[in-house]
């Protein structure tokens, strides 16, 4: 078996990933999402943030969130968008997970990949579904509890596997010790050759 990578690498590898998914969701929300299917709440909701503007900067919002409660339109806008920003993020971790084949830019930058802990090859489209999703529940679920019960988990495991690796039966490599195990196997295979000459 590999061995896995070190935590430090998938804690910074993560954080881009976050970073890259929150920019990516502050696009499909801001320049589709949001203009198309609510752009008459939206005026609601910039009308009720003027009228509220000073009370909001001397930090009273108890009125202004009464407010927000009391309009069903301005509600269901941040449900939906709720909803949006759980599948970008899952959208994002599953499609790169799949295109790049067992990698996220954010491991692809610290030269990670996720593999099957049993086969040692990338996961199948059906397991960077569900490690996906995982991964995004545990994002979107009783924030921060999740995330931090998930990376205490893979503090502790030996393989630094987290909830849903664990579910999926994966786990994270540095592709450097790969290449380096790759290339003293055709070392070996070279010496060997050059010895039956």
């Amino acid at each position: 078996m590999l061995p896995s990578a070190n935590m430090g690498k998938r804690v910074f590898a993560s954080i881009l990933d976050l970073l890259l998914v929150f920019f990516l969701s502050l696009f499909v929300v801001g320049k589709f999402w949001l203009p198309v299917h609510h752009a008459d709440v939206i005026v609601q909701f910039k009308i009720l943030l003027e009228t509220y503007a000073q009370q909001l900067q001397t930090g009273q919002f108890t009125e202004f969130l009464n407010q927000i409660n009391a309009n069903k339109p301005i509600l269901e806008m941040f449900v939906s968008v709720d909803r949006v920003l759980f599948l970008v993020t899952w959208c994002y971790f599953g499609i790169s997970g799949l295109f790049l084949h067992g990698a996220t830019l954010g491991k692809q930058i610290f030269n990670l990949k996720v593999l099957k802990i049993t086969t040692l090859k990338t996961p199948t489209a059906s397991d960077c579904i569900l490690r996906s999703g995982i991964l995004t529940f545990f994002l979107f679920s009783a924030w921060p509890f999740f995330m931090i019960f998930n990376l205490c988990f893979m503090a502790i495991h030996p393989l630094h596997r987290g909830v849903h690796d664990w579910f999926c039966q994966t786990y994270a490599v540095n592709c450097d010790i790969m290449d380096d195990l790759v290339e003293r196997v055709k070392q070996a295979v070279r010496e060997h050759e050059m010895k039956q000459k």
